[in-house]
């Protein structure tokens, strides 16, 4: 039984406090052990109604070792918001969920607002400056504005997600796709083991790389400085490392998001 499985893990887990758990974690650390027992004792509590996940999520719902986070992380943070959110079982502590809602739209209301900036509707810095991902577009931002979709049922934040997913499926100032084997002119070499290209030097599709990127002063490869930096794009695994370059967390995170949109566009939620 999974669900059994999952409560004997998690017992596991809480048990443990030494320094590889407060540590380590999984996601290149930005889901760190004790925000991953958070979300799991939401989702237990969810499943189960034991006291002890409810306590838990009492008990930890300021806890900074989960809460506080840099530009590196920072993107988790709605998620662990939602675990909270999306519970329907009764009998969590007074205001936690209107909280973990409001955390949520706050964050999503950030991410269509800088949409609107640029002429490619893209959420992206102010001055237009990317670093590694930063100017591919989906699910980063996606993701939190289908979160708000979902809480409110409000079409908006649903439109302003798929505006991302235009983005980085083709409708941005090269007119190519930055997801392999998917679009309109997809990235042929993106930084990949071998066995993941087949007989044609194809890769494997659905690998959504880094895509464009250069500040001002930093990755640009070998654009000079008047180059707009959403035109930085090289196709070219071993000379460009930046630009056709991803990761497994990356791609977790796009399969999410264009399964959330697929599902809207068939009438789901």
């Amino acid at each position: 039984d999974l669900l059994a499985q999952a409560e004997r893990a998690w017992v596991w887990a809480a048990a443990d406090t030494t320094d590889a758990y407060r540590n380590a974690g999984v996601a290149y650390a930005a889901l760190s052990w004790p925000r991953t027992l958070f979300w799991a004792a939401a989702e237990l509590w969810e499943g189960t109604g034991a006291e002890r996940y409810r306590r838990h999520l009492e008990e930890h719902r300021e806890d900074p070792q989960i809460w506080r986070s840099t530009w590196k992380d920072a993107a988790i943070i709605p998620l662990l918001h939602w675990s909270v959110a999306k519970v329907q079982r009764p009998g969590l502590p007074a205001g936690m969920q209107d909280a973990a809602k409001a955390a949520i739209l706050a964050a999503a209301s950030g991410a269509r607002n800088s949409i609107e900036r640029p002429s490619y509707r893209l959420s992206a810095r102010p001055d237009g400056a990317g670093g590694w991902g930063s100017l591919a577009g989906g699910a980063e931002p996606g993701t939190l504005l289908l979160l708000a979709w979902r809480l409110t049922g409000d079409a908006a934040w649903l439109d302003a997600a798929s505006l991302g997913a235009d983005y980085q499926l083709g409708c941005n100032p090269l007119g190519r796709s930055f997801i392999s084997r998917i679009g309109a002119h997809p990235p042929e070499r993106p930084q990949l083991r071998p066995w993941l290209y087949d007989a044609d030097r194809r890769p494997s599709p659905g690998v959504p790389i880094y895509g464009p990127g250069g500040g001002p002063k930093a990755m640009r490869d070998p654009y000079p400085a008047e180059v707009p930096p959403w035109r930085c794009y090289q196709d070219n695994a071993s000379s460009s490392t930046i630009h056709s370059e991803f990761d497994v967390v990356r791609q977790q995170g796009m399969a999410a998001f264009y399964a959330m949109l697929w599902g809207a566009a068939a009438g789901g939620k």
